[in-house]
């Protein structure tokens, strides 16, 4: 039996280890082919999110250069405006010469009572915000949050019939009298119907307890970083977070207004061009551009044609005098 069983078995032992080579070689090649692909995927996706990551990068710089430029920009224009309603005489646009008195009497003439409350109520609202959040620790999210609902609540009172009935359809259900806030806030009642209080006082300031730091600001996913202004009613009345609209007894003096405003103005466009969240967030940037362009459209085009008027009323009575030969 042993002499039979040993002829049978010797051709598998001499193919079994050929067998064994192949299958060795098989995959060993087959693991170092994964071994490459998967290494290829992996330098792919390292490529791809470098190359993300530059193009982000490159955005950002994109971001705050335009950010930049249209500061600078701004603040050059709020600063024209600025100097002529302070100086008792300066020179539009360096051709023009404009007199304190033909500034007054075209505020006078020309501008209605709604537009000096309007831009004085922003003016104080804008005042009181910075103070607040600029001393009190508050982060970039929270700083631009409160802009952008403060110049979304001055819209709203600053608008048409229309309009201010169309979006209190809209407006948002709030809980309670202190709306989409953290940190300290403001509430008042609409300034329409509660102008002419007993108490003369149409807001009220309101102390909360919680962090700016904390909540939605102190995260870093996109949807916590989004800006969402929004109008709130409380009990059929809407109600607003930062804007401020005091009872005005006395005469409001319009030059005065803009010198206050422009200042207030200054130092929000130089936290825009100084904060380095500003442009490397992209929500950040675009609610900036946002709160620029209800600038631009309420205050800078409507003051740059008043003053545009101004200088060419100036300008034709200066011509009439030499017309007339008035020395």
């Amino acid at each position: 039996m042993g002499s039979e069983s040993e002829p049978m078995g010797t051709p598998c032992c001499s193919s079994n280890p050929a067998t064994t080579s192949r299958q060795y070689l098989f995959y060993s090649l087959m693991t170092t082919l994964s071994a490459r692909s998967q290494d290829r995927q992996s330098k792919r996706v390292v490529e791809k999110r470098l190359q993300a990551e530059r193009q982000a990068r490159f955005q950002m710089l994109q971001r705050k250069q335009k950010l930049r430029e249209l500061v600078e920009h701004r603040l050059s224009v709020i600063g024209s405006i600025h100097h002529a309603h302070e100086n008792s005489s300066s020179l539009w646009l360096s051709s023009v010469l404009i007199s304190a008195f033909d500034v007054t009497r075209f505020s006078l003439a020309e501008v209605p009572t709604s537009r000096c409350e309007s831009l004085y109520y922003l003016s104080v609202s804008l005042d009181s915000l910075l103070e607040q959040r600029f001393n009190d620790g508050s982060n970039s999210h929270a700083k631009i949050q409160s802009l952008s609902q403060l110049f979304e609540e001055w819209e709203y009172f600053g608008g048409g019939n229309a309009m201010q009935s169309m979006r209190l359809v809209m407006a948002k259900n709030s809980l309670s009298i202190h709306p989409n806030s953290h940190g300290y806030g403001t509430y008042n009642h609409d300034a329409k119907s509660h102008a002419h209080n007993s108490d003369n006082s149409g807001a009220y300031s309101v102390e909360r307890s919680g962090s700016a730091e904390g909540g939605a600001g102190s995260s870093s996913t996109p949807d916590k970083m989004a800006i969402r202004p929004s109008i709130f009613k409380f009990n059929g009345n809407v109600v607003y977070e930062y804007l401020l609209t005091p009872s005005v007894p006395f005469e409001l003096c319009y030059s005065d207004i803009l010198i206050a405003l422009s200042e207030s103005l200054r130092s929000m466009y130089c936290f825009f061009a100084t904060d380095e969240q500003c442009w490397s967030r992209l929500p950040f940037y675009d609610a900036i551009l946002r709160i620029d362009k209800r600038v631009k459209e309420f205050y800078i085009t409507v003051c740059l044609k008043e003053m545009t008027a101004i200088a060419t009323r100036a300008s034709e009575e200066v011509f009439e005098l030499v017309r007339s030969g008035v020395p």
